[in-house]
């Protein structure tokens, strides 16, 4: 075996290092190509063949982050939080040097791990003995992650840093149609999780438009509430029992729930509405309410107006609703914070988007998660359970709970509010959780992906047109919908077969259609009580079926959704569902119709480092997921694009789309940090306890790349790793834990 080091003007063969090669014509050598050396020896040609291997070496280092995603860009880092990034080198075993460009702004470690010092920007170089890469990152005091708008006057943000720091006037939040700055009041940093931060403002935002808010140089951008009242509500629904006397409030809220207008009984008429309190198990003062005994309860009823009346002298767009509050004992509420969602499944409570409402006739299950003061989930949780405050519109009987990942079955009754009452081991009410009970669901409306369509006379081509219902939650509802296909007439009954295939309507031309004629096609689509037709036309045209004669070619690409395709695998989904392909393929047309396809079109698609993933003479289809065996292989890189170039005779298309993939991560409990095994997979195994989808794993099998971890001596440095899973349909696939732990042996 002998060596080829290349370098930019020469290179050379280790094996043979008297003699002199000469530069081949190409500026790089590849991976993987063949090689002609012509060699000489004093000034000679050297005409005896030399056998030999010749083994190209292609020296690269590049960064990823703690998720795996190359770093490109500037890298944004807080002072104090360090951030992981991993080497991926070729070879994959060359060892890495890490170094910063000031150790004063970040330093980084043997392993990766840049820990911020002070505010400035730094260079972090990768290097092995061949090769090098960078990474530019810039430390500032907070990173602003996200905001949104609960009240009028308030936002909730999500800050990196130290937020017990954070002053009014770092933060700045300006209105973009008309740069307006709306002045900060307050900032409040949450005790329980310090990265939560309510900022109050003097003003108002009710404008529907759209704010900037800025701190220390990073931008979110929400849009404010339009300030139309959509619900009314009452805060607080418990009361601590036997105190001088709570005070209540009303609340107007818009579509979103943001509260729009909070008021006392004292100040409900100057916001348009009424707040009235009343109680026979205690009295009322004023605007507050005193219960004197645990169990006692109250009524607060709020109104809001608008004082606009119909012909039959209804007021219009006015809101009522009476609230029962309850007393509770004022130390029983060690528990500190209480979560609720109607799921089909366990929720992962840091992801998934909750929700409170249900639909009338619908079985729910309802799921829980409490936290107590140390802001760790609870584990006592049979020391709860929970009841419907009124079971003639939400029935929950009184139900003991279990954990956070088992449900309890809710059924919605008839519309409106209720709240599932939490009861402590003693029966004490600690916590009423608010619940809307709505409408039941209901078709709304029905789109089609086209409104006219041209199709051939004799050509033997699918012809499709999307089909997309909606509920009045805009829900999509197509799949549990009918939908009946006609001919708006008897003429176009007789010319066009229109089938269902799936989703999507199949349209084909009978012996009936007459070219030239357009026919028009009735779409109705039923579900439940509910009916609504749409329509498109279809004409007919006369072709020249052969596909080398084509007057146009179009590009189809199928599997890809607004330009990408998601690796994640659903819980649901079963060995044809987990498998993702994506197909492009060149489209025939004559007179306006498809024709057929292109069978000598050359398709190639390269990656965003331009190296070609494959080629294909007759079309390409590319795995971007494989399911063989009820085990799923991810096949692409998420994170990336790819581009695909087709070239016929006639014409070069190009198209582009990009893999992610939103696979929830396993969460990891640690459970020691000493071990007895040297593999690290082993180590996993024997140190910590993995929950998936709400679930805890039994004897999880981890997989960990060799270029996420590193041994020195006694101890192994884990920075991430995937472990096994497997879904309802039993289809098995890894998902991504992030360890970012050393282990001592």
């Amino acid at each position: 075996m002998c060596i080829i080091c290349y370098l930019p003007q020469y290179f050379f063969v280790k094996s043979f290092p008297q003699v002199q090669y000469f530069q081949p014509v190409f500026s790089t050598i590849p991976a993987v190509f063949p090689v002609k050396v012509t060699a000489k020896k004093n000034g000679k040609k050297v005409s005896k063949t030399l056998a030999s291997n010749i083994t190209v070496k292609n020296y690269k280092v590049r960064l990823e982050d703690a998720t795996g995603a190359t770093v490109s860009g500037t890298t944004i880092a807080v002072v104090g939080t360090p951030v992981q990034f991993t080497a991926k080198t070729a070879p994959a075993k060359a060892a890495v040097t890490y170094t910063s460009s000031d150790s004063a702004i970040a330093t980084v470690d043997t392993t990766g791990k840049v820990t911020p010092v002070k505010v400035g920007k730094v260079t972090i170089t990768a290097a092995t003995d061949k090769a090098s890469t960078t990474a530019e990152v810039e430390v500032k005091n907070y990173v602003l992650k996200s905001v949104a708008q609960t009240k009028a006057n308030t936002l909730e943000t999500v800050v990196l840093g130290k937020t017990s720091d954070i002053k009014p006037a770092d933060i700045k939040i300006t209105n973009t149609a008309n740069n307006n700055a709306i002045a900060v009041k307050s900032v409040s940093v949450d005790k329980a999780d310090a990265t939560k931060v309510t900022v109050e403002t003097f003003a108002d935002m009710k404008d529907a438009a759209k704010y900037n808010v800025e701190l220390d140089g990073t931008v979110q951008t929400f849009t404010a509430t339009d300030g139309v009242v959509s619900d009314v509500n009452v805060t607080p629904v418990t009361i601590a029992a036997n105190t001088k006397g709570t005070e209540i409030k009303g609340q107007t809220v818009d579509k979103n729930n943001i509260i729009i207008d909070e008021f006392k009984a004292s100040e409900a008429s100057g916001k348009n509405a009424e707040l009235n309190l009343s109680t026979t198990q205690g009295y009322v003062d004023g605007d507050k309410l005193v219960l004197p005994t645990v169990g006692n309860k109250g009524t607060a009823e709020v109104k809001y107006h608008t004082y606009k009346f119909d012909t039959n002298g209804n007021e219009v767009g006015a809101y009522t609703k009476k609230v029962d509050i309850t007393a509770v004992a004022e130390n029983a509420i060690t528990t500190t914070g209480f979560n609720m969602t109607f799921a089909d499944k366990a929720p992962n409570w840091d992801k998934d988007k909750t929700t409170n409402q249900l639909a009338i006739g619908s079985s729910k299950n309802a799921y829980f998660k409490f936290v107590g003061s140390d802001g760790k989930e609870i584990s006592n949780y049979s020391d709860y359970s929970v009841v419907s405050s009124d079971d003639s519109i939400l029935l929950l009987p009184k139900t003991t709970l279990i954990n956070s990942t088992t449900p309890v079955s809710v059924k919605g009754i008839k519309e409106g509010a209720a709240y599932i009452n939490v009861l402590d081991k003693d029966g004490k009410v600690v916590k009423s959780l608010a619940v809307s009970v709505t409408a039941s669901s209901k078709l709304t409306n029905v789109t089609l992906g086209n409104t006219a369509i041209t199709i051939s006379k004799t050509a033997s081509v699918d012809n499709k047109v999307s089909v997309k219902a909606v509920d009045q939650y805009n829900n999509d509802i197509t799949t549990a919908s009918k939908i009946i296909l006609s001919g708006a007439t008897s003429d176009a009954d007789k010319a066009i077969s229109a089938t269902r295939d799936g989703n999507d309507v199949k349209v084909v031309a009978t012996d009936a259609a007459e070219a030239g004629k357009t026919y028009t096609v009735k779409v109705e689509v039923k579900n439940g009580d509910v009916t609504i037709n749409r329509y498109f036309t279809v004409k007919v045209v006369k072709t020249n079926d052969d596909v080398t004669k084509a007057s146009d070619l179009r590009l189809e690409v199928s599997g890809v959704k607004d330009g990408k395709v998601d690796m994640a695998v659903a819980d649901d989904a079963d060995a044809e569902k987990a498998a993702k392909n994506v197909t492009v393929r060149v489209a025939a047309y004559d007179a306006g119709a498809k024709i057929g396809y292109v069978d000598n079109a050359t398709y190639e698609i390269n990656n965003d480092k331009k190296s070609v993933v494959t080629t294909s003479t007759t079309g390409a289809s590319i795995s971007v997921v494989s399911c063989g065996a009820a085990t799923v292989s991810k096949n692409l890189d998420a994170g990336k694009t790819y581009t695909v170039t087709v070239k016929t005779a006639k014409k070069t298309f190009t198209t582009t789309f990009s893999v992610v993939d939103t696979q929830a991560s396993a969460s990891v409990n640690i459970t020691k940090k000493t071990t007895t095994k040297t593999n690290a997979a082993d180590i996993l195994a024997e140190t910590c306890e993995v929950t998936y989808d709400g679930k805890k794993l039994n004897n999880p099998t981890f997989v960990v790349n060799g270029n996420d971890c590193k041994t020195v001596g006694a101890s192994t440095y884990i920075a991430k790793a995937s472990v096994y899973v497997t879904n309802s349909k039993n289809i098995t696939y890894t998902v991504p834990v992030t360890i970012n732990t050393t282990f001592t042996r």
